[in-house]
């Protein structure tokens, strides 16, 4: 496969991905949510240098979604840093809004892997940055 048809199918499915966790997070499902997940997660740069591994994911999500806490999850600015047939490598914008009105956008990067079963699946995530703002949802 040329340099150029990796670059185009990397990015094809970190658009994919990212739409797909957009939708589980807009539907409230987090059967389908948890399926883009990794049971090999690590998510990095929490305040505290604390780690969110699988269980600690799912268990916040699932309060998340039964609780209506978070209501829109999004992501803009994609950015391949690289990518083999295994592994892609990315950098993106993520932002969150909850019912509270609070607004989080995190600088991070993304690394996918295509497990075993062809699913590709968030293994890793490094947040470098945050910014919390409220907005007034009523506006909207």
């Amino acid at each position: 496969m040329s340099a150029v048809n990796q670059h185009v199918i990397a990015e094809q499915t970190i658009h994919a991905w990212c739409m797909d966790m957009t939708e589980s997070v807009q539907q409230q499902d987090l059967d389908r949510h948890m399926k883009l997940i990794s049971e090999k997660i690590s998510l990095y740069g929490l305040p505290g240098n604390n780690m969110i591994d699988y269980a600690g994911w799912r268990a916040r999500r699932k309060y998340e979604f039964e609780n209506q806490e978070l209501l829109v999850l999004n992501y803009r600015n994609m950015r391949l840093i690289n990518s083999s047939d295994r592994r892609i490598r990315f950098n993106v914008i993520e932002t969150m809004v909850g019912k509270d009105g609070k607004m989080v956008t995190l600088d991070k990067n993304i690394v996918l892997e295509n497990e075993s079963d062809g699913q590709w699946r968030v293994v890793e995530e490094n947040i470098n940055s945050w910014q919390v703002k409220k907005i007034n949802l009523a506006n909207l």
